[in-house]
């Protein structure tokens, strides 16, 4: 626990939730200044939620997103709000889909705020010792979450059209590097954690192989440098 401004205790993860919120929205509004344009404030009042579509973009990010179902116009403004709801990003396009843009704009010091053409942005910082203050993710750790990502998407998929009852999916990735530049990962592990009401282990490793021999993308480009080790179990729910 921590003390706040008026004394009380606060919940340090709520606090550090808190300060990493103002940071954040300090490092946009810096973005929003560098840009010199009149902007809508990224943040949703409502929810808090961040929008990337909601921040002016200089007009030469202007050009078009190619999806499987037609194709969706980049503005001077960043997504044309009148099909941003329609958008859909490449991993949510149907068969077939082979193009996908991303953005990555300088803020300041090792601060990059990364904008998909889905209309999401995160922000990535670098450690203190290297000129960052910390604010974001490594880009190399965006690598180790995509990696993540993929495979929880394939396994959650593959499990619920199987009709098994699963609750919960959580995996904790292990990457190991190169020594020398450029430093390429040369083994991962990833450990799956699946909960649900009597899953089926035979089903659970199935769905763990398809994702790793066949449908995770993200896998298959691991798998040209590094070695990758798969290991899960079942908590009943």
């Amino acid at each position: 626990m921590v003390t706040g401004n008026d004394g009380l205790a606060v919940d340090q993860d709520a606090h550090v939730l808190a300060q990493r919120t103002l940071v954040i929205k300090d490092v946009v509004a810096q973005l929003r200044i560098a840009r010199e344009g009149p902007v809508e404030h990224g943040f949703h009042r409502a929810t808090g939620a961040f929008d990337a579509r909601a921040i002016h973009m200089p007009p030469q990010v202007g050009g078009e997103v190619h999806c499987s179902h037609g194709r969706q116009a980049i503005t001077g403004n960043g997504f044309d709000q009148r099909r941003a709801p329609d958008y859909l990003g490449a991993d949510q396009c149907e068969a077939g889909a082979t193009h996908m843009k991303a953005k990555v704009t300088w803020i300041n010091g090792r601060a990059f705020l990364g904008e998909s053409g889905s209309g999401h942005a995160v922000v990535m910082d670098g450690a203190p010792e290297a000129g960052g203050r910390n604010i974001g993710v490594r880009p190399m750790e965006m690598l180790l979450l995509g990696l993540g990502g993929c495979t929880a998407f394939d396994v959650v998929m593959i499990l619920e059209k199987a009709r098994e009852k699963v609750t919960g999916c959580e995996i904790e990735l292990d990457g190991e590097r190169a020594a020398e530049d450029p430093k390429v990962f040369t083994k991962v592990k990833l450990i799956y954690t699946f909960k649900g009401h009597g899953l089926k282990p035979a089903v659970v490793e199935r769905a763990v192989k398809l994702s790793a021999e066949k449908y995770c993308s993200a896998s298959k480009m691991f798998e040209k440098t590094a070695e990758i080790a798969h290991e899960w179990k079942i908590i009943e729910a």
